[in-house]
C-alpha cells in the first residue's frame, strides 16, 4: 500500500536495517520490476517512486555479516547522506530544542518559554544515544512537567541526565586507571 500512495512521489523507509531477511526479498524484487500486487489482489500495480532510506546501522557491515541482502543494498545506495549522531553536533541542539517545544506547545495547548541555562547545559553534556527521538521524547515530557509560560528546567529533565558526564568520567577514569585499589571505590 505504500508504494501504490506514493506512486509519482517519494517513499520513505525508516530503519531499513532492521528488515527481515524475507521482506528484504520482496522489497528488492518490487523495486526492480517497478510493480507489486496488494494481499488478495490478483492484479499488478506499476509504480513510481524514488525511494529514501534511512538506517542507524553500518548497512555495508550488516552485508558482510550476512544480515542484509547485497543486491538490495547496492539498488538503494545510490547516493548516500551520512549525518552525524546528535552528540556530535551539539551546536544545533539549540535549534531542535527550540523546534520541539514549539511543537508540542502546539500539539498539547501548553506556552512553554524555552529552556533554562542549567537545563540546556545538562542536554549539552548528555550522550544521546538515542539521538532525535530521545531529544524530541525528552522534550515532550519536560513540557508536559512544565507549568505554562515557564522555562524548562533541570529538574523536569530526566535524573540520569544530570549525573550522565559525572558516570562517563568515572567509567574513563575506572578504564584508565592502573591501580586496583583506586578503581574499586568506582565500581557501580
Amino acid at each position: 500500500g505504500a508504494f501504490e500512495q506514493a506512486h509519482n512521489g517519494t517513499l520513505f523507509l525508516d530503519e531499513i536495517g532492521n528488515l527481515d531477511y524475507e521482506i528484504q526479498t520482496y522489497l528488492l524484487r518490487a523495486i526492480q520490476e517497478r510493480k507489486i500486487r496488494k494481499v488478495g489482489d490478483e492484479k499488478e500495480f506499476n509504480f513510481n517512486v524514488r525511494i529514501i532510506v534511512a538506517s542507524n546501522e553500518n548497512l555495508s557491515q550488516k552485508v558482510r555479516n550476512g544480515e542484509f541482502r547485497e543486491d538490495l543494498f547496492h539498488r538503494l545506495n545510490e547516493f548516500e547522506i551520512e549525518i552525524p549522531a546528535l552528540r556530535d553536533r551539539t551546536d544545533d541542539l539549540d535549534l531542535f530544542v527550540n523546534y520541539f517545544i514549539q511543537e508540542t506547545n502546539l500539539e498539547l495547548n501548553k506556552n512553554i518559554e524555552g529552556i533554562d541555562d542549567d537545563a540546556f547545559e545538562i542536554m549539552k553534556s548528555h550522550a544521546w544515544p538515542g539521538n532525535i527521538r530521545e531529544l524530541k521524547n525528552t522534550i515532550r515530557r519536560a513540557c508536559l512537567m512544565t507549568p505554562n509560560e515557564k522555562l524548562i528546567s533541570k529538574k523536569e529533565l530526566p535524573a540520569e541526565y544530570s549525573n550522565s558526564k559525572l558516570i562517563e568520567r568515572i567509567e574513563a577514569f575506572d578504564i584508565n586507571t592502573s591501580d586496583e585499589n583506586s578503581s574499586n571505590y568506582f565500581k557501580k
